[in-house]
């Protein structure tokens, strides 16, 4: 089974190959192997398409934590909106609710639960909606948005606004250029064109900063083409083999 960032990854992604390729044939195949994550046909060309997620470290009081570690702090409660909505059949597409580390979740965690479940009846005829901000706890927001509607689920993301930007770019600049030396290292030895989806769970990094940090790992020339991908966002291309992505 898919993780929650590499479905989102591959609906985002799908939903601009469509908008590119009006005309094309399209589709997508799961990988019963370690890798890739799926086999994705366009008319005649065959590609392999890898989803990951760059992920930052978040300072939570003294501690300086990876960002997974703090979404598994909310991945429950994230569960129990998820399954109360499948419940009274009002899930209808994908979803993302995202926050920043949530002390004292118990005090208001049951207003933000009714918010979101609000949110998800009420935009569960739309295609896509604006996000939606739930609470509002100190620092720290949580909100909820609405990204398609052709598969149902809703995960987690961490909001990192809270962060310097000193502080994030360079983490930022450290997180990609590991996961991508990372990724072509366990690609090198495939000869099939490779695509490289990252989700962007930096949130606040500009495109620019994304593309002058991706253009110092020579690694990247192990792919096809490399996207970074955020939600309600076109994927920013970071890397192509051809002069523009999909090749004419």
């Amino acid at each position: 089974m898919k993780k929650h960032h590499e479905l989102v990854a591959r609906i985002v992604f799908d939903d601009w190959l469509k908008d590119q390729l009006p005309s094309a044939a399209i589709r997508w195949n799961d990988s019963e192997a370690p890798h890739p994550d799926w086999y994705l046909s366009i008319n005649d060309d065959e590609y392999w398409v890898e989803a990951t997620t760059i992920v930052p470290r978040v300072r939570h009081g003294r501690n300086l934590i990876l960002e997974p570690s703090l979404s598994a702090s909310i991945h429950d409660f994230v569960d129990e909106i998820e399954d109360q909505a499948k419940a009274s059949g009002i899930l209808h597409g994908g979803y993302v609710l995202s926050c920043g580390p949530m002390p004292r979740r118990s005090s208001y965690r049951d207003r933000i639960v009714a918010a979101a479940t609000r949110y998800i009846r009420d935009t569960a005829q739309l295609d896509r909606c604006e996000p939606l901000v739930l609470d509002v706890s100190g620092e720290y927001s949580v909100q909820i948005q609405k990204l398609s509607n052709t598969r149902d689920y809703l995960a987690e993301m961490v909001d990192l606004s809270f962060v310097s930007e000193a502080e994030t770019n360079q983490d930022f600049s450290a997180q990609l250029h590991e996961m991508i030396k990372r990724k072509a290292k366990k690609y090198a030895i495939h000869s099939a064109p490779t695509i490289l989806l990252l989700l962007d769970g930096f949130h606040i990094v500009d495109g620019a900063i994304w593309q002058a940090a991706s253009k110092e790992v020579d690694e990247l020339e192990e792919f096809e083409a490399v996207f970074r991908i955020k939600p309600a966002n076109p994927p920013l291309l970071l890397f192509s083999k051809f002069d523009s992505w999909p090749p004419p």
